[in-house]
């Protein structure tokens, strides 16, 4: 292995040595160069030349760097690090360009030293932010692969317990989904739009009268859609979640309801235990269950259990199968149930 090392190190070193020799005669060919036809001065030109002599070399084995990493990309080798070994490049050759131009054509104006300058602390910030954030990305698809085991052996093992597990249909899901990503995404834009409209067509109305009251409540309009919309959001963002992650649990034990939210160190389990069952309704968009309740929350602290009574809402995004069998174990706790069969 040594022997190897050393024998590479020799090769790498003799490549260096006839880079420099090639580069130095190439340097000493353009001292007979016209100058004066090139538009340079001789001081200009004789740093150029020093440079080209001495960085020359490592411009051009960073680049060969750079294509090599190119090339591994090509070949599929997409396992390997890429960004910040060319980052790191691009910063070598941009402090070198940086020092060629301060040293040769000082003073630099100050739209190419900003330009510069930001560029080498852009890259530079980027070398330490993207290993960071990939290390992230990494860790979060980790936890995220671990954590969906985790449940498929929870599920598996209610199973094994002549449970039921009902979870969320991506079909129904998208159903479910549509009306409060038509109210977020259309109606407000919509709504938006068309107030724009009517107050351009009535921009040169009078301020007062008609047209002016008309104004004033269009841009009332327009304030109260700008602020919905960000509850419309937050809406949407809450429905996804809850009949992204929802599981009702049907066992000899009773109704469990479980789901989560955020990730890794930041996730937050919670899991409804139906203790005493006080009404519930079948509804459009949801199952309305109310009762006595023990929530369990678990976090990265710990867990907590506390008794509550809540009116738990399900999103309705199981199959018909699942709901039949939920109505079936929920006629057996209550007398009068209040069905509405509307689908979603």
């Amino acid at each position: 292995m040594h022997e190897e090392k050393r024998h590479r190190f020799g090769k790498q070193l003799m490549g260096m040595i006839f880079l420099y020799v090639i580069f130095i005669l190439i340097g000493i060919l353009l001292a007979h160069a016209p100058v004066q036809k090139l538009g340079l001065s001789e001081n200009v030109f004789l740093n150029l030349r020093m440079f080209f002599i001495f960085l020359g070399p490592v411009y051009l084995m960073v680049f060969c760097k750079i294509i090599g990493i190119i090339k591994q990309q090509t070949k599929g080798e997409r396992d390997k690090p890429v960004f910040v070994p060319l980052a790191v490049y691009l910063l070598i050759l941009e402090s070198m360009t940086l020092l060629i131009c301060i040293v040769t054509f000082a003073p630099l104006s100050q739209t190419i030293s900003v330009a510069f300058i930001l560029t080498i602390a852009l890259t530079g910030i980027l070398i330490i932010l993207v290993p960071f954030f990939s290390a992230f990305t990494a860790a979060y698809k980790g936890d995220k692969k671990t954590y969906r085991e985790q449940r498929e052996r929870e599920k598996a093992s209610v199973l094994q317990t002549e449970g039921i597990v009902m979870e969320s249909d991506p079909v129904l899901r998208k159903g479910y989904l549509k009306l409060p990503r038509q109210l977020c995404l259309l109606v407000c834009p919509a709504i938006f739009i068309l107030c724009a409209c009517v107050l351009f067509l009535t921009r040169d109305g009078m301020p007062t009268g008609a047209i002016g009251l008309l104004r004033q409540i269009i841009m009332e309009v327009v304030l109260a859609d700008m602020v919905s919309f960000i509850p419309l959001l937050g809406y949407w963002a809450s429905c996804s979640g809850t009949s992204l992650v929802q599981r009702l649990i049907l066992s000899p034990d009773g109704l469990t309801y479980t789901g989560y939210s955020g990730s890794m160190e930041e996730r937050v389990e919670y899991e409804y235990r139906l203790i005493r069952l006080d009404a519930w309704q079948m509804g459009k968009r949801s199952i309305r269950i109310q009762g006595s309740f023990d929530k369990i929350t678990r976090d990265f602290a710990g867990h907590s259990r506390r008794r509550v009574v809540k009116n738990l809402r399900v999103p309705r995004t199981f199959t018909e199968k699942q709901e039949r069998i939920l109505v079936g174990f929920l006629e057996r706790y209550t007398d009068k149930p209040v069905i509405c069969t509307d689908k979603i």
